[in-house]
């Protein structure tokens, strides 16, 4: 896909609780932005749980929730997108999550 037909989105996760995250996806339409849609991100203690039973160390888990946060908000757009604020903050609450389990 060119970069033309990349979307450039707006990523603004709500507080983060113990076990999940809500996470408004935006993008900008004539100036202005316009929510695009929700996805709650869920980092429970079982979840991180599972993946370590299927093999996953820290590095892949990791891998693992950022490949699941680029397709779920790709199926919700339906495009390719690029993140031009928010990730990093989104990436940091699933690290701390993820971290707490491997202590």
């Amino acid at each position: 896909m060119s970069a033309l037909n990349i979307k450039r989105i707006k990523i603004v996760p709500d507080k983060p609780y113990v076990s999940t995250c809500d996470v408004k996806i935006y993008d900008e339409v004539n100036g202005k932005d316009r929510k695009r849609c929700t996805i709650k991100l869920e980092y429970s203690k079982y979840d991180i749980e599972e993946l370590k039973k299927e093999g996953l160390g820290y590095e892949e888990i990791i891998n693992h929730y950022k490949d699941w946060i680029y397709l779920t908000i790709k199926r919700h757009l339906g495009y390719e997108w690029e993140s031009d604020s928010g990730y990093e903050e989104l990436i940091q609450i699933v690290e701390n999550a993820v971290k707490k389990q491997f202590k």
